[in-house]
């Protein structure tokens, strides 16, 4: 990918480097908070992900100045740190918007143009002091270092033509081992996923009840079927205890639990 250039801002400018920072009053997951107090450390040059950022050459000529270094390794934190406040931990896609929860279970997730980046970390583009083009330098290196990926964001124009622009697709599992915080999201996933199950079972409990009263209605009153835990062969009675033990975790109980059972063992025999 082609790097953007752009003048640099004036001696003396503050623009030079752009510490990043969450909103006033923003709640954002403890994981999250974590990872972004991570960063800052590193900003600091502290910890793992300090000496990996550290690591990173200019990619430009001349002299190592050490406040050139300081402003890269600042601005390059704040990209990663805006990356990490968009974040899904669930996917580790970086999403333009909060993911909008389906009918499914399954989430929309909208990307994030480097623009969007631009506007999270250094709070927008300020002509000749902050451009799209510092995002996109930072963006390269941490591409480079393994901790986000970047692709090209595709968008139809009014007049049909596709433009294609840099965008930030993901952070990486690398990135969650560095800062030590991995075996944290894993434990958040792993929790979601308990949560997608259960949206999962609620809509077929619904799907039942609205068959059930459509069949009431026009006087056709289904017979009650055996308890499915309680008939069939060694192994339906084993798949329906092992059903009834996640469900029960998922927190269902009483009729409700019979019902998703009965369900579960009717698409489970086919």
């Amino acid at each position: 990918m082609a790097l953007a250039t752009s003048p640099r801002p004036a001696a003396g400018s503050p623009h030079h480097a752009i510490a990043f920072a969450l909103p006033t009053g923003v709640k954002v997951p403890t994981v999250i908070a974590h990872a972004v107090n991570a960063i800052e450390h590193a900003r600091r040059g502290r910890g793992a992900l300090g000496a990996l950022l550290k690591s990173t050459p200019l990619l430009r000529g001349g002299e190592r100045q050490r406040g050139v270094r300081s402003d890269l390794l600042t601005n390059m934190c704040s990209v990663l740190a805006a990356v990490v406040a968009k974040a899904d931990l669930q996917t580790n896609i970086a999403v333009a918007e909060s993911p909008t929860p389906m009918p499914n279970g399954s989430r929309w997730l909208a990307p994030l143009a480097f623009a969007q980046v631009t506007k999270v970390a250094f709070g927008g583009v300020i002509p000749g002091e902050v451009s799209q083009a510092r995002t996109e330098r930072a963006a390269k290196r941490l591409a480079a270092l393994g901790l986000i990926e970047v692709t090209q964001q595709s968008t139809r124009l009014d007049n049909g033509d596709i433009l294609n622009l840099p965008a930030v697709k993901a952070l990486t599992d690398r990135f969650w081992k560095v800062v030590r915080l991995f075996d944290l999201v894993v434990k958040v996933r792993k929790a979601r996923d308990k949560e997608t199950v259960l949206q999962k079972m609620q809509a077929i409990l619904a799907n039942i009840a609205r068959r059930q009263g459509k069949h009431r209605a026009q006087g056709n009153t289904p017979k009650a079927a055996p308890p499915a835990s309680h008939s069939g062969t060694p192994a339906a009675k084993a798949a329906a205890a092992a059903y009834e033990a996640r469900a029960r975790e998922m927190g269902l109980t009483g009729e409700a639990l019979q019902r998703s059972i009965d369900s579960y063992m009717k698409r489970w025999r086919g």
